[in-house]
Protein backbone atom coordinates (compact mmCIF):
# COMPACT_ATOMS: atom_id res chain seq x y z
CA UNK A 1 0.00 0.00 0.00
CA UNK A 2 0.96 3.53 -0.74
CA UNK A 3 1.11 5.77 1.87
CA UNK A 4 0.69 9.63 1.22
CA UNK A 5 -1.00 12.33 3.67
CA UNK A 6 -4.30 12.38 1.71
CA UNK A 7 -4.95 8.71 2.60
CA UNK A 8 -3.56 9.63 5.95
CA UNK A 9 -6.21 12.23 6.25
CA UNK A 10 -9.26 10.32 4.72
CA UNK A 11 -8.28 7.15 7.64
CA UNK A 12 -8.82 10.25 10.25
CA UNK A 13 -4.76 10.93 11.27
CA UNK A 14 -6.15 14.95 10.62
CA UNK A 15 -4.34 16.99 13.27
CA UNK A 16 -0.89 18.13 11.97
CA UNK A 17 1.46 18.53 14.45
CA UNK A 18 5.46 19.11 15.55
CA UNK A 19 6.22 16.43 18.04
CA UNK A 20 10.04 17.68 19.40
CA UNK A 21 12.48 15.36 22.00
CA UNK A 22 15.81 16.08 22.33
CA UNK A 23 16.97 14.56 19.81
CA UNK A 24 14.56 14.61 16.92
CA UNK A 25 11.49 17.34 15.19
CA UNK A 26 8.97 15.46 13.75
CA UNK A 27 6.41 16.94 11.02
CA UNK A 28 3.12 14.47 11.95
CA UNK A 29 -0.38 14.11 11.88
CA UNK A 30 -1.83 12.30 14.58
CA UNK A 31 -5.64 11.56 14.97
CA UNK A 32 -7.25 14.43 16.81
CA UNK A 33 -8.49 12.54 20.14
CA UNK A 34 -4.16 10.76 20.57
CA UNK A 35 -3.76 10.41 24.12
CA UNK A 36 0.00 12.39 23.78
CA UNK A 37 0.82 10.87 27.29
CA UNK A 38 0.43 7.63 26.25
CA UNK A 39 1.36 5.29 23.33
CA UNK A 40 0.89 7.16 19.94
CA UNK A 41 0.25 6.04 16.10
CA UNK A 42 1.35 8.59 13.73
CA UNK A 43 1.70 9.41 10.14
CA UNK A 44 5.15 11.09 9.36
CA UNK A 45 5.26 13.87 6.88
CA UNK A 46 8.56 13.84 5.91
CA UNK A 47 8.89 9.58 5.71
CA UNK A 48 5.50 9.26 4.41
CA UNK A 49 4.83 5.81 6.86
CA UNK A 50 2.84 5.70 9.48
CA UNK A 51 5.20 5.06 13.00
CA UNK A 52 4.32 4.90 16.86
CA UNK A 53 5.38 7.23 19.43
CA UNK A 54 6.12 7.03 23.39
CA UNK A 55 3.96 9.98 23.84
CA UNK A 56 5.64 10.59 27.65
CA UNK A 57 9.15 11.26 25.69
CA UNK A 58 7.90 14.32 23.52
CA UNK A 59 6.01 17.60 23.19
CA UNK A 60 3.87 18.28 20.53
CA UNK A 61 2.87 21.52 19.53
CA UNK A 62 -0.38 22.02 16.69
CA UNK A 63 1.65 23.38 13.49
CA UNK A 64 0.70 26.51 11.46
CA UNK A 65 -1.85 26.21 8.87
CA UNK A 66 -0.38 25.99 5.68
CA UNK A 67 -1.23 29.62 3.64
CA UNK A 68 -2.05 27.20 0.33
CA UNK A 69 -3.59 23.60 0.61
CA UNK A 70 -4.07 21.96 -2.32
CA UNK A 71 -6.24 18.84 -3.25
CA UNK A 72 -7.34 16.77 -5.75
CA UNK A 73 -10.93 17.59 -6.91
CA UNK A 74 -11.92 14.15 -7.06
CA UNK A 75 -10.65 13.12 -3.73
CA UNK A 76 -12.53 15.90 -2.57
CA UNK A 77 -16.19 15.27 -3.98
CA UNK A 78 -15.84 11.57 -3.05
CA UNK A 79 -14.59 12.87 0.61
CA UNK A 80 -16.63 15.70 1.49
CA UNK A 81 -15.30 16.04 4.98
CA UNK A 82 -11.75 15.91 3.85
CA UNK A 83 -9.88 19.38 4.67
CA UNK A 84 -6.42 20.28 4.30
Amino acid sequence: MIDTPIIAKMTGYTRHVIADCTQYTMELLIRPDADLDGTVRAFDLDANSYLTLNGWLWTFEDAEPAAECVTINFVRAAHPGLEC
